[in-house]
């Protein structure tokens, strides 16, 4: 739910539903995903999904996501999802991290900020 809450249309507008967020993430539970969860009150704050690839620079940590529960968005969680990537991608060898962000969310200037550049790649998709 966390993730429907955090991507759907009261997160950041896009068009997921409940059920499409949940296969997202089932499918997408790589080797390097994480959860922070408030034991105090036993309640998920945010998660992140990564998994280790090689590609033509070597081995590499592709970001599916991080995403964060808008009540606890701006409060440093998605920066600690973050760096317990890196760790997990020092941990694995790899010389880099990669991920697709859409422009103009949150989320792009937030990657940006952290030091992601645009690659010059390009999302494509064709519908069928």
């Amino acid at each position: 739910k966390i993730f429907y809450d955090a991507q759907g249309p009261n997160g950041n507008g896009e068009e997921w539903s409940l059920e499409t967020g949940r296969g997202y993430v089932s499918e997408n539970l790589g080797d390097c995903s994480f959860v922070a969860v408030d034991e105090h009150i036993q309640k998920i704050l945010g998660f992140c999904l990564g998994s280790v690839a090689t590609y033509e620079k070597g081995r590499e940590l592709l970001i599916q996501m991080i995403a964060v529960h808008p009540e606890n968005q701006r409060s440093s969680i998605g920066t600690l999802l973050y760096e317990k990537l890196v760790e997990e991608a020092k941990i694995r060898n790899c010389t880099g991290m990669r991920l697709v962000a859409k422009q103009g969310h949150y989320s792009y200037s937030w990657y940006e900020k952290i030091g992601f550049n645009q690659t010059g790649y390009v999302e494509m998709y064709k519908s069928i």
